[in-house]
């Protein structure tokens, strides 16, 4: 899929779906290892960021070519300052604050002149925490819950001392199945060694409310895990405009100020 060329120093993934695990038999770890770049996408083709996981690369949930760069009249001015500040430099990353406006409306990829409504946004939502908490980034969609017996299976020593981040798409991210995800982590041992958790904007325009409940019974009345900061509405997943996330990372969420950063550079 281009990791053995190398003149090509990029892999945009074009839109999400639900086929990249096909490509699993096809792909070398090796021949992935060898031939670092970057690869930045984010939906179906959490698949890719696994395994390229598996082969030690630092890959980045971040901006599909069609919907994010291409999907509208002009690139959102937020998804353009993170696809440069990220991929296009090597400080570290900082302070990535909300969005000031946001969109969950579909595309007529047939109309031309057509474009997004963009809204208000209102930022981020603290859900609970105090104090910093610092880890690596890790995260997808909730299919990290499928992976089992597969050769990107991923278990509760992937999640051990990281940053969770965590969105998807409304048919499988209801406030049930934000708690049944939650409730996984912990059965598998994960949540208790996670350092934090960030959340993406709900695909739509629904209060968080019945989330936060669903989310907080779990992680609090079960689990206990009253101090764990948790970060809501952020500005990735299937929203417009989006940040980038390197898988890898050190980032840190810092509840006093409000404030989650990327400490590190992402690129060399």
């Amino acid at each position: 899929m281009g990791f053995e060329n190398k003149e090509v120093k990029a892999l945009i993934s074009n839109i999400g779906g639900n086929d990249s695990i096909r490509l699993l038999p096809f792909l070398d770890v090796k021949t992935a290892a060898d031939n670092p770049k970057i690869f930045i996408g984010y939906s179906d083709v959490l698949t890719i960021h696994l395994f390229c996981r598996k082969a030690g690369l630092s890959t980045f949930y971040g901006h599909n070519l069609l919907p994010i760069i291409a999907e509208n009249l002009s690139f959102h001015p937020y998804s353009q300052k993170w696809f440069d500040k990220v991929l296009l430099h090597n400080d570290p990353i900082g302070v990535i604050a909300p969005s000031d406006t946001y969109s969950c409306d579909d595309t007529d990829y047939a109309d031309q002149a057509a474009g997004k409504t963009y809204h208000r946004d209102g930022g981020y939502l603290w859900l609970q925490g105090q104090g910093k908490a610092r880890g690596r980034l890790f995260g997808g969609h909730t299919s990290l819950m499928d992976t089992s017996g597969t050769p990107i299976e991923i278990t509760a020593e992937d999640f051990k001392n990281t940053l969770l981040f965590i969105e998807d798409i409304p048919e499988f991210f209801s406030p049930e199945q934000l708690a049944d995800f939650i409730d996984w982590l912990g059965n598998i041992g994960a949540l208790q060694t996670l350092k934090g958790i960030l959340i993406g904007k709900l695909c739509g325009y629904a209060p968080f409310e019945a989330h936060k409940d669903a989310l907080l019974r779990i992680l609090n009345d079960k689990y206990g895990l009253i101090h764990m900061p948790v970060v809501a509405n952020m500005n990735f997943g299937h929203t417009s405009p989006m940040c980038i996330l390197p898988y890898g990372a050190m980032a840190e969420i810092d509840c006093g100020n409000k404030t989650f950063s990327i400490l590190e550079s992402a690129v060399v």
